[in-house]
C-alpha cells in the first residue's frame, strides 16, 4: 500500500509538458523585462518563441471557460498575427505588451472561480415553447432595433443582451444537444445579418467579441469538440475576411494593411518610446477609470464627462482637422495606462487588474447564482479592453451586462427567489419543468 500510495504521489507530481512550456514562458517574459535595464539579454527576436509557446499553451484547451476563451481569442487576434507582422514590415517590436499581457491574463485566471457547466443536465425532452418565442423575437430585434435606434451601440449590444438571456434559458432547461445548437445558431444568425447588411465595416474587434459572446454562453453549457488549435488553423482565413472587411485585399499581410488591429501596439510602443509620455497625475487616470465604468452614460446628461484617451489622443498627437469629429485611437491596454501615468503605468495595470478581478467575483457570486450571462458578457467584452483601453470596454460592456443583471433580476423575482413556476414566471426562470408539447 506504501508503495502504491508513493506511485500515486509521484505521478501526480510529475511535471507535465504544459508545464514546462509554461516555464519556458515565464522564462522568456522574465527575459523581456529585464532585458530592458540589461541590453545583453534582450533581442527583438524573443517575441517569436514568446508566440509560439503562449500559442501551444492554449492549442489544447476546450471552449468550456468564458474568461479563458476570451483572452486567449484576443491574444490570437491580437497578438500572434500582427505582432511578428509589426516588427517584420515595421520594425516596431511589441515584446513588452505581449508579455505585460499574458501576466495580466494568467493573473485573472489565477484569481478566477471554477467553471460552472457541471451544475446542469441535459434533459432532451424539454421543449420551453415560449423560451424559443423569446428567442426569435430577441433575435429578430438584434438587426431591427440596430436599424432604428439612434445610438448604435445601444440598439445592437442590448438586443443581443436579451437573445442571449433566453438561449441561456433554454440551456438552463436543459434543451438537448441539437436544439442548443440551434439556439446557438439563431443568436449568431441575427449578428450575421446585422454584419452583412447594416456594419460600416469598423469596429471589427467589437463585432468579434460579440460573435463571441453566445457561443460562450453555449460552451459554458454544453462541451463541444472545439479546441483553440482548431482556432489556430482557421486563423489565416479570419485574417483575410478581416482585410476584406475593411477595404483591402486578399493578399493583404503588410501592418499598413492592418489598420486599426496593430495600432494599440504601434501606439503603445510609441508611447513607451517617448512619443508622449503622460504627466504621471492621477486626475488622469482617475477621469479614465470614471469612464470604464460610466462611459455609456449620455454626455448630455453629463457635461463634464471626461473625454477617452483614443478620443483625446486624436487631438492632441495630430490633430482633428485631418479626422472626423468622432475618430479616435486604439492605444490598448498597456498605452491607456501610460498616456495616463506615464512612468507609473504599472500601478495603473495593477489597479485595473484588482479592479476586473473584483467584479468578476461579484459577478459570479451575486448574479452567477441566477444566471451566468452577465459574467461571460463581462468576459467576452475584455477583447475590447485590451485592444482599446478603459473608455472603449466601459462604452460597450454595460450595455450588455446591465440587462442581464436586470433579468436576472426579474426571473429571481418573478419565481419568488428560485422556485419554479409556469407561465411567464417559468419562462423568466427557464426552468427544467417547462410543460411538454
Amino acid at each position: 500500500m506504501a508503495t502504491q500510495f508513493y506511485a500515486l504521489h509521484s505521478s501526480q507530481q510529475r511535471p507535465s509538458f504544459q508545464h514546462f512550456t509554461s516555464a519556458l514562458l515565464y522564462l522568456l517574459i522574465g527575459l523581456c523585462l529585464i532585458g530592458q535595464a540589461v541590453e545583453k539579454l534582450y533581442t527583438p527576436n524573443l517575441l517569436f518563441p514568446l508566440i509560439a509557446l503562449q500559442t501551444v499553451r492554449l492549442m489544447r484547451r476546450p471552449f468550456d471557460d468564458s474568461l479563458a476563451l476570451s483572452t486567449g481569442v484576443s491574444f490570437l487576434v491580437l497578438y500572434a498575427v500582427y505582432g511578428p507582422n509589426l516588427l517584420i514590415f515595421d520594425r516596431v517590436d511589441p515584446s513588452i505588451t505581449i508579455a505585460l499581457f499574458i501576466l495580466f491574463c494568467d493573473a485573472m485566471k489565477a484569481f478566477s472561480r471554477k467553471s460552472f457547466r457541471d451544475e446542469y443536465l441535459a434533459n432532451s425532452s424539454a421543449r420551453c415553447w415560449y423560451l424559443w418565442v423569446g428567442l426569435g423575437g430577441s433575435c429578430l430585434s438584434v438587426p431591427v432595433v440596430y436599424s432604428v435606434a439612434q445610438r448604435s451601440d445601444l440598439g445592437l449590444i442590448v438586443p443581443l443582451a436579451f437573445a442571449v438571456f433566453f438561449q441561456e434559458s433554454l440551456l438552463r432547461a436543459g434543451v438537448g444537444k441539437y436544439k442548443a445548437y440551434i439556439a446557438l445558431s439563431m443568436v449568431e444568425i441575427s449578428l450575421l445579418s446585422y454584419a452583412l447588411f447594416l456594419w460600416s465595416g469598423y469596429g471589427r474587434l467589437a463585432v468579434a467579441s460579440l460573435f463571441l459572446l453566445p457561443f460562450a454562453v453555449h460552451s459554458a453549457y454544453r462541451p463541444t469538440i472545439l479546441r483553440f488549435w482548431h482556432f489556430v488553423v482557421a486563423l489565416p482565413v479570419l485574417v483575410i475576411i478581416a482585410n476584406v472587411v475593411r477595404g483591402g485585399a486578399m493578399g493583404d499581410v503588410t501592418s499598413n494593411v492592418a489598420v486599426g488591429v496593430t495600432d494599440h501596439m504601434r501606439l503603445t510602443e510609441d508611447l513607451r518610446s517617448g512619443f508622449y509620455v503622460g504627466s504621471g497625475q492621477i486626475q488622469a487616470f482617475v477621469d479614465q477609470y470614471l469612464l470604464f465604468f460610466l462611459n455609456w452614460f449620455p454626455r448630455d446628461s453629463w457635461p463634464t464627462k471626461p473625454i477617452g484617451a483614443g478620443l483625446y489622443a486624436v487631438d492632441l498627437f495630430w490633430g482633428r482637422s485631418r479626422y472626423g469629429e468622432d475618430h479616435n485611437v486604439s492605444l490598448g491596454f498597456v498605452g491607456d495606462q501610460i498616456f495616463t501615468l506615464g512612468g507609473w503605468y504599472i500601478l495603473g495595470l495593477f489597479a485595473i487588474l484588482a479592479t476586473i478581478i473584483v467584479i468578476r467575483h461579484t459577478l459570479a457570486r451575486y448574479s452567477g447564482t441566477i444566471r451566468h450571462a452577465p459574467l461571460i458578457a463581462f468576459d467576452a467584452m475584455l477583447l475590447t479592453y485590451f485592444w482599446g483601453g478603459m473608455a472603449s470596454f466601459g462604452a460597450r460592456v454595460w450595455f450588455a451586462v446591465l440587462p442581464l443583471i436586470a433579468l436576472a433580476l426579474i426571473s429571481r423575482v418573478m419565481t419568488g427567489g428560485g422556485k419554479k413556476g409556469l407561465g411567464f414566471a417559468g419562462l423568466m426562470s427557464g426552468a427544467r419543468d417547462c410543460p411538454r408539447m
